[in-house]
């Protein structure tokens, strides 16, 4: 294929990709010189060609929220208040916590935002509070407060004039009855206002009801799965002993047919969910499939995002010294101990250094029919916005206006990241936009006839130890079925790796990988990539949907980035 032709002015985008051999390491000469960073850089190329910007954000955080006077509460433990939205205190020199005074709760709201862009490095940050049903409760924003902070909105991002954006979203529902809902797009600053969603405490019913509703009369909502865990919270014995509190209820799977029948079926049958007499004793793919369909006709589909990156870090740590965020524990080649269908869930998650429990679970949320981009947020519990680990959210957008952004996010033009300045994108043209300006963006979904398209991948990190980096590239069809998510078996089954030939030829997954020193973090299998520089190869495309993303993992420190994928569609010729 000859080379596209908007790239040949272009230094440092003119390298075909050049894989290293599966037997031994060996770095592409192309990519070895010249030494550091290009004169141009290809990233910066292409993003001014589309007309994008890459922006960090933090879509998930807190901020503090109080009854009374800030003046009542002191800096002490998080059952001594009555929101848990953000602690008044942050670590000073010495290590010890020290109440940050403000006259009023709305600046500490107005620090949250300033804080994020001056000291966190943040281009968005999306507060996001604790909600629950609107009724004056522990940890649950009430309305009133949610309507002066959206006033507040509008006079802080006047001040930054489109140099950082600070957005109000939710965090709905509860740990133990279905885990939290990351909800934005909703609460605009500028424009007409809309209300939060609330809903008692895990009746997702209620609030995906109520989002297809609205959603379906012109309001926008942006959904995403924040801190998902499916091998510790689905459950893998009969559905008749499950425990409601710990297992089937992930986003609302038990208020849903068919899986909600076994669970509560009368409050399926009070909320007009169609059971059939059918009910089987285990769950299985079927079963989740179904439920989740279901979900998103509902809803109206608003599931845009999921997180990938450990939040934890954030949450524990009240300092601001860019806490790492990967925990990988245990050997490599160890497996997780996944138990079975008679033992239940088995406690220990070390066997995730293979393959990280994070990216299990978004290989299951895609495979389970959703299209979701990657975050990777901090959960801040502490007045630390930015500065309390390294994760970031990539966020390619046009700019950090209001509406470009939730554009952005509304169409999963994301990546999640463990380095706090690493840039990613993944894009492809298919053959018929050879020559032209249009591509297929990492989040879109394409159709073709053609049985291939070219795939480009780009990386850029400014920092001198993180110039070099690995390349894998995930590899997935629509529905595929030879994935099974039982606890029976290894986390690293689901993994679907497309391999590389020593001259840069693609192989697409057919099967789980056979060679050990494919799990491990970064291998001799792993095509090289340098910042700033641009590669391609050319991608068969199978019958049928298929999607693609990329993990990226720095050679230095081993942190890792992961791409929203690309959706691609072969369709048969007429």
């Amino acid at each position: 294929m000859k080379n596209v032709r908007s790239f040949r002015l272009w230094p440092t985008a003119a390298f075909l990709l050049a894989c290293a051999s599966p037997t031994a390491t060996r770095e592409p000469a192309s990519l070895k010189a010249p030494a550091g960073r290009p004169r141009g850089n290809a990233f910066d190329h292409v993003l001014r060609d589309l007309g994008l910007n890459v922006y960090f954000a933090n879509l998930h955080a807190h901020h503090f929220m109080g009854k009374g006077q800030p003046s009542d509460y002191t800096c002490k433990s998080a059952s001594g208040y009555a929101y848990d939205d953000g602690r008044p205190c942050r670590n000073n020199d010495e290590r010890q916590n020290t109440k940050i005074e403000h006259a009023d709760f709305l600046d500490y709201f107005t620090e949250a935002c300033d804080y994020a862009r001056e000291k966190g490095g943040l281009d968005i940050l999306m507060i996001t509070a604790h909600t629950k049903t609107s009724r004056e409760k522990d940890t649950d924003t009430p309305p009133a407060e949610l309507d002066l902070r959206r006033r507040k909105l509008a006079e802080i991002n006047a001040k930054h004039a489109g140099r950082f954006l600070c957005g109000l979203g939710q965090e709905a529902s509860s740990i133990s009855a279905g885990n939290h809902l990351g909800v934005m797009g909703h609460f605009p600053a500028q424009g007409e206002a809309t209300n939060p969603i609330y809903f008692d405490t895990g009746r997702f019913d209620r609030a995906y009801r109520e989002m297809g509703e609205r959603s379906r009369a012109g309001e926008r909502f942006i959904v995403q799965f924040n801190h998902p865990d499916v091998p510790k919270d689905l459950w893998w014995k009969p559905l008749a002993q499950t425990p409601r509190k710990e297992a089937m209820n992930d986003y609302g799977l038990d208020d849903f047919a068919p899986i909600g029948c076994a669970l509560k079926p009368a409050q399926l049958a009070e909320s007009g969910e169609v059971c059939t007499a059918e009910r089987r004793e285990f769950l299985d793919r079927p079963l989740l499939e179904q439920t989740f369909a279901r979900i998103r006709e509902v809803a109206n589909d608003p599931f845009r995002l999921i997180e990938v990156v450990r939040t934890g870090g954030a949450t524990a740590n009240p300092g601001e010294d860019f806490v790492a965020v990967h925990q990988r524990g245990g050997a490599p080649e160890a497996e997780h101990d996944h138990g079975d269908e008679e033992s239940g869930p088995a406690e220990k998650d070390s066997g995730f250094a293979s393959l990280d429990k994070e990216i299990y679970n978004y290989i299951f949320y895609l495979n389970m029919g959703f299209r979701l981009g990657p975050t990777g947020n901090q959960d801040n519990h502490h007045m630390n916005w930015g500065t309390a680990s390294a994760t970031r959210t990539g966020v390619v957008a046009a700019s950090l206006a209001e509406n470009d952004v939730f554009r952005a996010l509304d169409s999963r033009r994301t990546y999640g990241s463990e380095d706090r300045n690493a840039r990613a994108l993944i894009y492809a043209r298919l053959p018929e936009q050879i020559g032209k300006k249009e591509r297929v963006i990492m989040g879109d979904v394409a159709e073709t006839q053609a049985d291939h398209v070219r795939l480009y991948v780009l990386y850029d990190d400014p920092d001198a130890q993180d110039l070099v980096a690995g390349l894998r590239l995930y590899y997935y069809r629509a529905g595929q079925k030879d994935l099974d998510f039982s606890r029976r078996v290894a986390p690293s089954s689901v993994q679907r790796l497309i391999e590389f030939g020593p001259n840069g030829q693609v192989t697409l997954p057919s099967g789980p990988p056979s060679d050990p020193a494919f799990k491990l973090a970064t291998s001799d299998r792993d095509p090289t990539l340098r910042a700033g520089y641009l590669a391609y190869f050319t991608l068969p495309l199978e019958a049928g949907e298929q999607y693609v993303f990329a993990e990226i993992t720095q050679k230095s420190d081993r942190d890792r980035i992961w791409t929203a994928p690309i959706w691609i569609k072969r369709v048969p010729k007429p």
